[in-house]
């Protein structure tokens, strides 16, 4: 059967805007945000990107911080489908203080250790280790600490979590999930500047063709070929997938990503008034902004799936089971399950690269793995990462 013939028309507006995003004239976000207006964070960008047209393109060299690390790092112990999910919370001094939102599940919180301090709707409460408390759908929850040590916190959630379906508040804006990045840590006290993960879901057409489309080697591990209903719920008919996109800053821009006290020294500044606009204009350099970087991923291997990597816009390296390979905007690789991968932005300029499933499931933290020290592996749920928000 003839597949459709592409769309050159769509192929070159896309592409020109991966060259704007590239000379620093949009940020990443709005990137995204302008494929997800074409209906393609669902259908994959994979077909529509193309090497750049010009070899002379440099990076922007003035490009600004557009993120910030919230001061909020979780670890997923448990996740169990579509049903619901279990993680581990480290609430660090200075957390910017963001709202959650989910728009159709309850949360459960637990106190493990230390003061904790959370907002939930216009009220602000202190807890305990042992205390608990309960969210429901569509209630703001936020994590603060005002004091000098961390606090920790575990939490069942159910239905899992969904980009499409929660949200963060933060400076007056709303982020949806999959607007978020995720920051792998080696662990919860690292405080190196690393390439970051940023989390897309689609949905499978009938709702539940992810299952059916499973490879024999999902079936044989008995993961994924049925769904688990949950009562009260029409989870047995909402089955996602996901995606992801990997962001690996270039050494050439300094100002990557503001902490928490950046965004404080800024404020104390200004009286706690600091806008986006602000925030991006603003002099100041704080020692915090030269912190250690990394510029290269952990290496990871999955038991699930064959991956498809696709780099969407500049140029890096991809080691292969040791092997490196150069990836170039438009270049797309296929990665076999327990395989492993890296990738290193050694060019300068950020690398961001597509991270799609051939078949989708959601994402199994004990059958993925990331080396946090060389030679050893350890499975997803061992691994912290740090919520970071775009300004």
């Amino acid at each position: 059967m003839d597949e459709e013939p592409m769309d050159e028309k769509l192929v070159k507006q896309i592409n020109s805007m991966v060259d704007k995003m590239e000379d620093g004239k949009i940020t990443k976000r709005e990137f995204f945000r302008y494929l997800a207006g074409l209906g393609l964070l669902f259908t994959g960008i994979t077909p529509f990107i193309r090497a750049s047209t010009s070899s002379a393109r440099k990076p922007n060299p003035q490009e600004k911080a557009d993120l910030v690390r919230t001061g909020v790092l979780l670890k997923v112990v448990e996740q169990h489908d579509a049903v619901s999910g279990v993680l581990q919370g480290r609430v660090n001094p200075g957390a910017v203080g963001y709202a959650q939102v989910d728009t159709r599940g309850a949360w459960n919180f637990s106190i493990s250790e230390g003061q904790a301090l959370m907002k939930i709707g216009k009220e602000q409460a202190q807890f305990k280790g042992g205390e608990k408390v309960s969210i429901s759908a569509n209630d703001k929850v936020s994590f603060l600490n005002t004091g000098k040590n961390p606090w920790f916190f575990e939490a069942t959630y159910w239905p899992n979590w969904h980009p499409d379906s929660i949200y963060y508040e933060f400076r007056g804006q709303q982020v949806p999930g999959r607007e978020a990045w995720f920051e792998l840590k080696t662990h919860a006290e690292d405080t190196v500047q690393r390439p970051m993960y940023h989390v897309r879901g689609w949905n499978s057409t009938p709702l539940n063709a992810g299952f059916k489309k499973q490879v024999d080697i999902l079936k044989t591990k008995g993961i994924g070929v049925k769904p688990r209903p949950l009562q009260g719920t029409t989870l047995e008919e909402d089955y996602s997938g996901y995606c992801c996109d990997a962001y690996l800053a270039g050494s050439d821009f300094e100002n990557t990503v503001y902490s928490p006290q950046d965004l404080a020294l800024m404020d104390n500044g200004d009286g706690g008034n600091t806008s986006r606009r602000g925030l991006l204009s603003h002099k100041r350099r704080s020692p915090l902004q030269k912190n250690a970087k990394a510029n290269y991923t952990f290496a990871e291997k999955n038991e699930l799936d064959y991956r498809v990597i696709t780099a969407l816009s500049g140029e890096g390296i991809l080691v292969i089971d040791g092997e490196p390979r150069r990836i170039r905007r438009g270049d797309s690789i296929t990665i076999a399950p327990g395989v492993r991968q890296k990738l290193i932005n050694d060019a300068g300029a950020p690398l961001l690269v597509e991270i799609r499933a051939q078949n989708p499931t959601y994402w199994h933290p004990d059958k993925s793995f990331v080396e946090l020290t060389e030679g050893k592996f350890v499975p997803g749920h061992d691994v912290w990462f740090e919520l970071v928000l775009p300004l």
